[in-house]
């Protein structure tokens, strides 16, 4: 929740809500896809997961190449785990800061 406030407190609705709602949606169906196992995810899962969060931001009028940065950031962030000095970044933290950043970078280029 705290990454999600300062997402829409840092960046402009337009990106803010998209990649709130790549967090709300997308990481659950994520979830859901690849069951109850802790490994990699298959690929079949990532490409889900980066497909609701395109559609999201496609429903929310972002342009179509800041939509699939989100859409790679996201599905990056839930794919992934990275961590930095021995601290896990969670995805709930990672997916939207990240996806609202990577949407707002594209749309500003």
């Amino acid at each position: 929740m705290l990454a999600g406030a300062a997402t829409v407190v840092v960046f402009p609705a337009s990106v803010a809500v998209p990649a709130v709602l790549m967090l709300s949606i997308g990481d659950p169906v994520s979830g859901l896809l690849s069951g109850s196992g802790t490994g990699l995810k298959q690929g079949w899962v990532l490409l889900a997961t980066f497909g609701v969060c395109l559609g999201i931001a496609s429903l929310l009028a972002v342009p179509l190449s800041a939509g699939v940065a989100g859409a790679v950031t996201a599905t990056l962030a839930d794919g992934t785990t990275p961590v930095v000095r021995g601290y896990v970044i969670d995805d709930n933290a990672s997916i939207p800061l990240g996806s609202a950043a990577a949407m707002w970078l594209v749309a500003a280029v």
